[in-house]
């Protein structure tokens, strides 16, 4: 008989479930996809729902559900203390309200027989996360998260694997480097838990030049008790009634102003460039001090929100040779997998990832049935189609194979043009995504082609195919400027490898083969700015419209949007 694990988180970011099933295999929904709000943080309501009605017998045969965190101890871990603001006691009462508190409460209403319920520690499910994902079996595993809060606390440190975990340090709220970076994204004019990833782009354009003051005024490191300590006359780390960003802060780094370009603010980008490199730093020396305490580690895993900066991930694999791997999905939006792995460990179930990969999300629909909205287009050959789009620096959709459950689109759902192409680049970048100049498109890369251009860590690769870290061209062969480089030439790649059965299985045929004849693909994710990755072919249709995209590739087979 099947038997499922449900893996669930919400409350916080992106709410997102995960299904174990007892024969191996896993499935993943994000409940943005569903319920079309982006970032939506609310209990998921519509993934369950689709999940029931995807898998009948799934109330019947449910062994257990575990929620991502335990939600009073992390109710309680920030905003009680005595002595905040008004506000902030009013908005906690809120959040009581509409916390994953009543998560047993909510999860009577979808399912009539009530499963075990399980409560796992919220870094541990960014640890087995990563367990889960990396796949990786290695008693000598160092396991780094690090993030905003939870539970009281903005990290631990753990090494080991499985049952077998043993807690080497943790740290408070006030070390946080995920609400640092949170209030410097809000003092640049973005919106805070969402947008740093433009805040890791500006970072190239600025000069360090704060990085003495910072690391003398805000930031320390201590080797020898691994403690990390951030200066409270700058940021406001628990109550939320008030700003992040202090005044001393203000003082020494000025405010940005609206009626002006961010990149011609130089203060502000020499601000965040020199945040960057201190965080960067501290980090690097965190982990390079504990694998001098601990010889016997073979294996860094990294998880936790803060190691979405696909930048501080490179820097780390750059300057530490030892493996060191980032999860596909690093934040909470990924720790439902992280859950549903602790109850299976807990249960004593053999619920294990049969699949190395980052497409656990459903298998997309087929749009052939969907005639009214995509015409099938009769051409002589679909590939020498794709290459005069790409000669022509033209865009095109791609919406095939299983949908990815991280951040980024892995050419699953993605737009893509000619990388080699600035005319194609800027055109996808301003006129159809309607981004910042400042943020780059990511390429598609050979494998080949990286270790002729560019260097990095060979035991880190994998953290390329999703995506997971910045690579930086050689110093020494003279190559050109591509359109792909960011402004400090650093390159957020995915990587293709011919050999690797995640790549043949899960890319399209068509692109695998563009790729292996050394075509270089931009790929940026397949939605409208701000709006939730497409998820059924009616989201497709609408995203395409707007975005004026008139092809879509699904598997071999070209479509044009009606």
């Amino acid at each position: 008989m099947k038997e499922y694990i449900l893996g669930i988180s919400y409350g916080h970011h992106e709410s997102s479930c995960c299904l174990l099933f007892s024969d191996g295999t896993v499935e993943y929904i994000r409940e943005e996809w569903v319920s079309r709000v982006k970032n939506d943080f609310r209990f998921p309501v519509f993934s369950l729902n689709y999940l029931k009605q995807k898998y009948p017998d799934l109330e019947k045969n449910i062994t257990a559900a575990c929620l991502f965190e335990k939600p009073l101890k992390n109710w309680l871990g920030i905003g009680t203390k005595k002595g905040l603001s008004l506000d902030n006691y009013v908005n906690k009462l809120k959040q009581f309200k509409k916390s994953d508190i009543y998560f047993e409460k909510n999860l009577k209403r979808i399912f009539e027989r009530t499963p075990n319920i399980l409560y796992c520690p919220h870094h541990l499910s960014h640890l087995y996360t990563s367990e889960f994902l990396l796949k990786n079996s290695d008693p000598n595993t160092l396991n780094v998260i690090l993030d905003a809060y939870g539970e009281g606390l903005s990290g631990a440190i753990f090494s080991g694997q499985g049952k077998k975990i043993q807690l080497l340090k943790e740290y408070k709220t006030e070390s946080s480097f995920g609400i640092l970076y949170s209030g410097i994204t809000e003092w640049c004019g973005f919106n805070p838990n969402e947008d740093e990833y433009k805040v890791m782009a500006l970072a190239g354009y600025g000069k360090p030049e704060f990085i003495s003051f910072i690391e003398q005024n805000i930031i320390q490191f201590n080797e020898n008790n691994l403690e990390i300590s951030i200066n409270s006359n700058y940021f406001n780390f628990e109550d939320s009634g008030k700003e992040t960003i202090k005044n001393s802060f203000i003082e020494k780094f000025g405010i940005l102003e609206n009626d002006k370009p961010i990149l011609e603010q130089p203060k502000i980008l020499n601000c965040i460039c020199s945040f960057q490199y201190v965080i960067e730093n501290t980090v690097i020396s965190l982990i390079n001090k504990l694998l001098l305490t601990h010889k016997e580690i073979t294996q860094v895993f990294l998880s936790g929100g803060l190691f979405h900066n696909s930048k501080l991930v490179g820097e780390i694999t750059r300057k530490i040779s030892t493996k060191t791997l980032v999860s596909p999905s690093p934040g909470d939006g990924g720790s439902s997998i992280g859950a549903a792995y602790f109850a299976a460990l807990c249960l004593n179930k053999n619920h294990t990832n049969q699949n190395n990969n980052p497409f656990l999300g459903p298998k997309i629909t087929d749009i052939k049935e969907y005639s009214h909205l995509f015409s099938l287009l009769k051409v002589k050959s679909t590939y020498s189609k794709i290459l005069e789009l790409l000669s022509a620096d033209e865009s095109f959709a791609v919406f095939s194979g299983y949908s990815e459950i991280g951040p980024r689109a892995l050419l699953s759902r993605s737009i893509c043009c000619n990388a080699k192409s600035e005319i194609a680049l800027k055109r996808l970048n301003i006129k159809i995504k309607k981004r910042e100049d400042f943020r780059p498109i990511a390429p598609v890369i050979n494998k080949k082609y990286l270790y002729e251009n560019f260097e990095f860590n060979e035991n880190s690769i994998q953290n390329s195919f999703w995506m997971g870290q910045l690579i930086w061209p050689k110093n020494n062969i003279g190559l050109k400027d591509q359109p792909f480089y960011h402004v400090d030439k650093s390159v957020r790649a995915q990587v293709f490898d011919h050999e690797s059965e995640l790549h043949k299985k899960f890319i399209p045929l068509i692109l695998q083969r563009l790729l292996n004849e050394g075509h270089i693909i931009a790929n940026t994710s397949l939605n409208i700015a701000g709006d939730p990755m497409v998820f059924i072919p009616e989201d497709l249709y609408i995203n395409c419209k707007r975005l004026e995209i008139k092809y879509v590739l699904q598997d071999e087979l070209l479509y044009e949007v009606l």
